[in-house]
């Protein structure tokens, strides 16, 4: 039997040698990740804000994913970034279809609501005055001085009513909504 002998090509030429000015790998602290992170997730306050966290989050990562696949194209590396961009492309999805809720209730509330109330205030107002025009001139100047007065503590009293319940129907609306 004859051994069988192998011989290592010694040709380093085709191997990277390692620069000078590139850092040793030193691992960071899980702490000291913290502190090198960018994205605060305590300033969001409702889900949207968390989704366009992530979403900022995700489109930090991505040169990183991309650098790392362009400088060693694993099937790992591939999968990070394929991951991060489906993940993206999820969240974006995710971010158009979800409404917010309490948004379109505060815009019901202001642009539809609030008009149509002070639209009727007015024109209950005009009726009223309308209604009472003939009985102006069988009124002493006294006497209508103290209606008209009445009639503007009605107005007024109403539009305030209005005002401090406009958050309670903002409220409703937003409960009608997400029921």
């Amino acid at each position: 039997m004859s051994a069988k002998v192998l011989k290592f090509n010694s040709n380093t030429q085709d191997l990277p040698t390692p620069k000078k000015d590139r850092p040793t790998t030193d691992y960071k602290s899980a702490d000291e990740l913290i502190k090198l992170a960018t994205v605060d997730f305590s300033s969001a306050t409702n889900q949207a804000d968390r989704i366009e966290l992530m979403k900022q989050l995700i489109l930090n990562s991505l040169p990183v994913a991309e650098g790392l696949y362009r400088s060693r194209p694993s099937q790992s590396n591939a999968y990070a970034l394929s991951s991060l961009l489906g993940k993206l492309q999820d969240l974006d999805k995710l971010s158009k279809d979800m409404v917010n809720f309490e948004s379109v209730a505060s815009e019901c509330v202001s642009e539809v609501i609030k008009p149509f109330l002070e639209k009727l205030i007015l024109e209950l107002g005009r009726l009223i005055r309308t209604e009472f025009s003939p009985l102006k001139d069988s009124l002493k100047s006294k006497e209508r001085k103290a209606v008209k007065q009445s009639i503007d503590s009605i107005y007024r009293k109403f539009g305030e009513y209005i005002q401090t319940n406009m958050e309670s129907v903002e409220k409703n609306v937003l409960e009608v909504l997400t029921n």
